[in-house]
């Protein structure tokens, strides 16, 4: 259900991935909802997938990991695309 949700995009999936995220007893709930969080692109979260840096468990840390690279990636495609706009690109 996670990568669905990442993977619709859909902005009121937010708040059940960060849940999940942040208090899911699986390891793999967390992992696929870091993920999805990821993908989703929302700066809303970056609070919540740093967090997920201290996960006790290591796929959890590594998932925030590559997540909060997706954000980064995302912020700076917009400011590109932005950019190109205003330069007539």
């Amino acid at each position: 259900a996670a990568f669905s949700l990442g993977q619709m995009c859909y902005s009121n999936g937010i708040v059940p991935l960060e849940d999940a995220t942040k208090n899911d007893p699986s390891v793999f709930v967390r992992h696929e909802a870091a993920i999805a969080l990821g993908v989703m692109g929302s700066k809303k979260v970056r609070a919540t997938l740093e967090n997920a840096l201290n996960d006790p468990d290591k796929p959890v840390r590594d998932s925030a990991v590559v997540a909060l690279s997706n954000l980064e990636f995302m912020e700076k495609l917009s400011k590109n695309e932005k950019f190109a706009k205003l330069t007539g690109g």
